[in-house]
């Protein structure tokens, strides 16, 4: 046989060889189903197989050899199918070349177990380097193994064969090897994308199936093919009868938009999306599902395109229920709504300042109140609607809290509304804090009680005015009372005047109506005096005054009358009083009031002393008898004007019952007090406490003459 017959047979060979491969493409998937040991027990029984098919039409070079495509086989087998295969293979075409017989059957098998082990070989460099199959190793591989079983023929046939053979060999070998390992190679590469395809379908009809949102597809035509168990639960529509429905039949659907209205078909997602090819998102929608309950979806519709086409051939629509999320919003709406509406209806001032004292939220009265609307007001300070001393009280107000985080509750503070008048409000103030617990701000109420101060001062003034004609009243019997007496005394001695004609006699009632005179004389002098203080802006003729220097002249001026009362009056002086700003005639007054009192209560032989002190920075001026004391009773109201208590033991002067209450109110007007202690039948301690430093203050701010 020559070289070109040979060729020509071997070509049947690979022919035959493709033909075994394209049959083995319906098979592999079939092994793909088993576990893998017996796969490969399967590819080597099959592998055997083919190389049987190829071994009963060989070619034969003599009557001992022979040559066919077993080697091409045996060699795939070992590069693709690995050892098991390759070994069981390599048995079954070995057993047929044994039984074949002839004087080749030892280069057959040699052959066949040389071919498997540079399949094998192949196989595992290509698996430790982890290289692809290419056409470039299946070249080599090809080449490599024609070149082993050439050798093999020409030691086994001698050079005559071995040059008929080898030329057609390494032509139809390596591309056997090419070809068959190619398609093979194509074979596997199409099942691996086959099975990640199937593997990716899987996951995504996982994911779709797991999904929380809702998945349709609909095809070009409009129809549902596709439909996840989520958009059965959201639309409550069974897949059975969503399936294979069209876009026209949501005609029967009732879908609406937020606002109640309808909506048409075209403005449904997947039409605009199949009509336009266009992809609107975050679409809000109400269904009414066939229960009779309302389902609001929010609906993403996306068209799948192909490269060669500009309209979609099918659309993929996403469905999220938002009913829970729309109900709450509407019921939170609701609340703001209504929270709005009361702190807008109410008179009262509310708002939200943030940590730097800019208004974040306002009702309508406290923008009033300030000229701007609402939403203006938002972002000013208070420095941008107040005067600058106001604004700096509500700044400090704000830090205060801020810096402390605790509430002002109550703060009166003044203000002005929109047209510049004054107005005085009650604010609370509390602070606002965020999720960690930092204050971020503050809210405030503020309420205008200008109308209230108002009528708290006009009911003060009311009450004043109602006591000042009490006073009035008792002042007119009081008074009509005092005047009476000496006006009786004077009348009967005008009367004995008239009757007696001794000249002594006439001297005595002429005496008499004198000191009634001048009695009267005194008791208007107290009430010219009591008017005279009672005014606010009395001024005080104010300069600077040892105080044991005015003692020692009350003390001078009242020597005469302690005398012939039998009274024994003591001074004792403390020296480090320091000089006080005073008006010493008021204050001289107030002295002599309190000498006067506990002289005239005081029984013969008693004692009076008067002692000046300094005490926690004030000067004490202490008048202290042994008298008759004064009831526990009275003691309360021995200050008050034209207060008699019983005759006995009466409080009064002796002359208007207005020199205690003109005393108090003169140490008063000079920041000081007046303090009493008494006990009856044992004594009363009268104390003026005048104050060394704030008396200088208070009673330069009502006046210096």
């Amino acid at each position: 046989m020559n070289s070109l017959e040979l060729f020509i047979n071997l070509a049947k060979n690979i022919s035959l060889l493709l033909a075994i491969a394209f049959i083995f493409e319906f098979i592999r998937p079939r092994l793909r189903q088993l576990p893998p040991l017996s796969q490969q027990v399967l590819q080597g029984v099959v592998f055997g197989v083919f190389g049987l098919l190829i071994m009963l039409s060989p070619t034969r070079i003599s009557d001992d050899f022979m040559i066919d495509g077993r080697s091409v086989i045996v060699a795939i087998a070992g590069a693709f199918g690995g050892g098991i295969p390759v070994v069981l293979a390599g048995i079954i075409m070995g057993s047929l070349r044994v039984a074949m017989g002839g004087g080749g059957v030892v280069a057959g098998l040699i052959g066949i177990a040389t071919a498997a082990g540079l399949g094998y070989g192949f196989r595992l460099l290509r698996l430790r380097y982890g290289t692809p199959v290419t056409m470039r190793s299946l070249l080599i591989l090809g080449l490599l193994t024609a070149t082993a079983i050439s050798i093999l023929i020409l030691a086994a046939a001698g050079p005559v064969l071995a040059r008929a053979v080898v030329l057609p060999y390494f032509a139809i070998v390596p591309t056997g090897i090419m070809l068959l390992g190619w398609l093979l190679m194509y074979q596997q590469r199409q099942f691996e994308m086959e099975e990640a395809l199937r593997d990716s379908e899987e996951r995504y009809r996982s994911v779709i199936t797991t999904m929380t949102e809702g998945v349709i597809v609909h095809d070009s035509n409009g129809i549902v093919t596709t439909c996840n168990a989520s958009a059965e639960r959201i639309l409550g529509i069974k897949a059975d009868h969503m399936i294979g429905s069209s876009l026209d039949d949501l005609r029967n659907w009732q879908i609406f938009n937020q606002d109640g209205s309808p909506v048409s078909e075209n403005d449904i997602p997947p039409t605009i999306v199949l009509r336009t090819g266009l992809a609107p998102a975050e679409t809000v929608m109400g269904f009414s599902k066939p229960d009779g309950s309302v389902c609001w979806v929010l609906i993403n519709s996306r068209p799948l395109m192909k490269p060669t086409c500009d309209m979609p051939y099918a659309v993929v629509t996403t469905l999220t229920d938002m009913t829970q999320y729309i109900s709450a919003q509407e019921a939170l709406t609701g609340e703001r709504d209504l929270l709005r509406t009361l702190i807008d209806s109410t008179p009262d001032y509310i708002f939200i300042k943030d940590a730097a004292g800019r208004f974040v939220i306002s009702n309508e009265a406290h923008a009033k109140a300030v000229n701007l609307e609402t939403d203006m007001l938002v972002g000013r300070t208070a420095f941008d609607m107040f005067p600058a001393e106001l604004a700096e009280q509500f700044h400090a107000d704000d830090l205060e809290l801020i810096e402390n985080g605790q509430p002002l509750f109550n703060l009166e503070r003044t203000t002005i509304d929109s047209k510049g008048k004054q107005k005085t409000v009650l604010t609370t103030k509390v602070p606002l804090k965020g999720r960690d617990g930092q204050i971020t701000g503050l809210v405030g109420i503020s309420r205008d009680i200008t109308e209230r101060k108002l009528l708290e001062r006009q009911t003060l003034e009311l009450k004043a005015e109602r006591e000042r004609l009490r006073v009035i009243q008792r002042f007119i019997g009081d008074i009509s009372h005092d005047f009476r007496t000496p006006l009786s005394i004077i009348n009967n001695s005008l009367y004995l005047l008239g009757k007696v004609t001794d000249d002594e006699r006439r001297l005595a009632q002429a005496e008499k109506i004198g000191a009634q005179v001048s009695r009267m004389d005194d008791m208007l002098d107290d009430l010219l005096r009591m008017e005279y203080l009672s005014r606010e802006d009395t001024p005080l003729a104010l300069k600077p005054m040892d105080i044991n220097v005015l003692v020692l002249g009350v003390m001078t001026a009242y020597e005469s009358v302690a005398m012939q009362k039998q009274h024994q009056l003591r001074l004792k002086a403390d020296e480090d009083i320091p000089i006080l700003m005073i008006d010493d005639e008021q204050v001289q007054q107030a002295l002599a009031s309190i000498v006067e009192n506990a002289m005239h209560y005081t029984p013969p032989n008693g004692n009076i002393d008067i002692v000046t002190s300094l005490y926690d920075n004030e000067a004490r001026i202490e008048v202290r008898d042994n008298g008759v004391g004064i009831a526990d009773d009275d003691l309360p109201h021995i200050f008050e004007y034209f207060y008699r208590a019983d005759e006995a033991r009466s409080t009064r002067t002796g002359r208007s019952g207005l020199g205690l209450a003109i005393a108090k109110r003169i140490v008063e007007s000079h920041g000081g007090k007046i303090e009493v202690e008494s006990t009856l039948e044992a004594g009363s301690c009268f104390r003026i406490v005048l104050p060394l430093t704030t008396q200088r203050e208070t009673a330069l701010q009502r006046s210096i003459v």
